[in-house]
């Protein structure tokens, strides 16, 4: 696998706000005290070999049984393009605004919530994107049955909402009236929404202030709730990916919100060693007048790709 240099490429444009994923908040952690120059290996590594794949055919496994590296220092970055228009009902779409990101994560170290529980694998992630990145921290868990991600707030109300209403009104044109362009604001909220279920949303996994992302083996045809109830995911394929970052085995994932899904939205996750590896998401919000009337749609797209992976570069 080659292992290009780490890119920092920030890019301008008008929908910053929908291709970030919401920090954590409203938590303080405890950092334990990690041996000078010790590396930690990937967690639930050694357990992997014993894990239940008997009777699986093998081209339905996962080449590296589903174990993601959560190695001190391990660095992956994505680069990718979120597109946006509004496509007016009856009538032919908007032109697609654009913007381009990319987002590091670096594990950097273990965590402890202030409350207890178990110890987490730190990791900082950095959107790079116009011209205030955002970084946030995310906190991993995972043994022989899954990856977890704490997430203490238990208020499905809380959920993240990504303020995009001044961003639907620009794309939306200097045609539309204020009405029609509040339609399309409500409808890019939603979208937002949609897209912060997905990978986010209440806890609820394997303990109760997780969020179930993977579940081990995985193969074709696993499903799982990430949360119960609320996002699905199913294994569709393992499949070969050719990548900027290099040629990786991958597990091709379909996230679905039951009930809050149109018939043409869709998501799509690929994962590997390094985590995500590619993403594709194509969601849809209706807009409608304040008479409950619609009147088109609030369409995004988003996609990304591996393009480095390896250890943090030495200052």
């Amino acid at each position: 696998m080659s292992n290009p240099r780490f890119p920092s490429r920030p890019a301008a444009g008008v929908l910053a706000g929908l291709a970030c994923v919401a920090a954590l908040s409203g938590c303080s952690f405890v950092t334990p005290t990690e041996p000078a120059g010790q590396r930690r290996a990937p967690e639930g590594l050694a357990a992997a070999s014993a894990r239940p794949d008997a009777g699986l055919d093998a081209r339905d496994l996962f080449g590296n049984q589903g174990v993601v590296d959560l190695s001190l220092d391990r660095l992956t970055v994505v680069t990718g393009i979120t597109r946006a228009r509004i496509v007016p009902k009856g009538q032919e779409p908007g032109p697609w605004v654009e913007v381009t990101f990319t987002i590091e994560r670096q594990v950097v170290g273990l965590a402890t919530p202030a409350f207890g529980g178990p110890t987490y694998v730190r990791e900082r992630v950095r959107h790079i994107e116009g011209t205030n990145p955002m970084t946030h921290q995310d906190l991993w868990r995972q043994d022989r049955s899954g990856l977890y991600l704490y997430q203490p707030d238990s208020d499905a109300a809380a959920l993240p909402r990504l303020r995009v209403a001044s961003a639907a009104r620009a794309i939306s044109g200097p045609a539309a009236t204020p009405e029609q362009a509040l339609a399309y604001a409500r409808a890019a909220e939603d979208v937002a929404a949609k897209r912060g279920a997905l990978l986010l949303g209440p806890p609820g996994g394997a303990l109760s202030s997780e969020i179930t992302f993977l579940r081990y083996p995985l193969h074709r045809g696993a499903s799982w709730d990430g949360r119960v109830g609320f996002n699905v995911w199913t294994v569709e394929e393992v499949e070969w990916l050719a990548l900027p970052a290099g040629r990786m085995r991958a597990a091709r994932m379909r996230i679905e919100l039951p009930g809050q899904f149109g018939p043409n939205d869709r998501a799509l996750t690929w994962w590997d060693a390094p985590g995500e590896v590619k993403r594709e998401f194509h969601l849809f919000g209706t807009a409608t007048d304040e008479q409950g009337n619609e009147i088109g749609e609030f369409e995004t797209l988003e996609s990304f790709e591996l393009t480095a992976y390896g250890p943090a570069p030495s200052i």
